[in-house]
């Protein structure tokens, strides 16, 4: 299986796929919306079969390795449009700014390993990598959900967890026939320190498998509750806080 990364409005969007024009229409249906004025990235040479669909939207800026000649033709049909030709991107140091200086560290290139807390994760080491990657984009308190191969719904930048949660679920039903989402994957960059959100997911009544990070003084009583409601619970690693 191919991986053709797409990136849009910097909140990679990305999916497994084949075929880069799916991976970009996948992409795109995460979130129609916020994509518009976006910025598109691709990992591999853009094809002119892709850039056609590119065309039919508004984006400020284009990116990818290298471009079909009749890719750039495509491309040029758009006015204001920026194309960059990107070889390889490197490991760099991000600094935020506050009232009393500023802050300098390394960029976030953490992975993360998963235990089960109840339940058995079908999602192979590459998938898992995957999907993680895309929540340590997303501004905190964070919550993604996937399907199989791609980000169907997100919620960052919320100063409450259990706000994002809902706001996540909210776009998901939004903007897709949730219907027809059997078995949906939830990443969550914050831990859980109260069961609010559990019992959030379960009303729900749709099939989710959570994956989130542990370390508050009620880890035992997300346990027991998960175990009790047999919810498919899974412990990362590590924790992807992004401000």
């Amino acid at each position: 299986m191919s991986n053709n990364a797409i990136a849009l409005d910097l909140i990679y969007l990305r999916i497994f796929t084949k075929k880069q024009k799916n991976s970009y229409l996948k992409a795109l249906a995460g979130d129609p919306l916020s994509a518009f004025g976006g910025i598109v990235a691709f990992n591999q040479k853009l094809t002119a079969v892709t850039a056609k669909l590119i065309v039919k939207n508004f984006y400020e800026v284009i990116a990818a390795p290298d471009f079909e000649k009749e890719a750039i033709k495509v491309l040029q049909t758009k006015k204001n449009l920026r194309v960059l030709k990107v070889k390889k991107f490197k490991t760099q140091t991000e600094q935020r700014s506050i009232f009393a200086g500023a802050l300098i560290q390394d960029s976030n290139s953490k992975t993360s390993q998963i235990k089960s807390i109840y339940g058995k994760s079908k999602l192979n080491k590459d998938k898992l990598n995957f999907f993680v990657n895309i929540l340590k984009y997303i501004k905190s308190n964070a919550i993604a959900l996937f399907d199989n191969d791609s980000l169907v719904s997100q919620s960052g930048g919320q100063t409450s967890r259990v706000d994002a949660l809902q706001n996540c679920f909210y776009k998901l039903k939004l903007k897709h026939d949730y219907k027809k989402f059997k078995n949906l994957s939830l990443f969550s960059d914050a831990f859980f320190p109260f069961t609010d959100s559990l019992e959030f997911i379960k009303k729900e009544k749709m099939k989710v498998s959570i994956f989130a990070p542990m370390g508050s003084q009620n880890d035992e009583k997300i346990e027991s509750f998960a175990k009790k409601n047999k919810l498919n619970f899974f412990k990362l690693s590590d924790r992807h806080f992004k401000h």
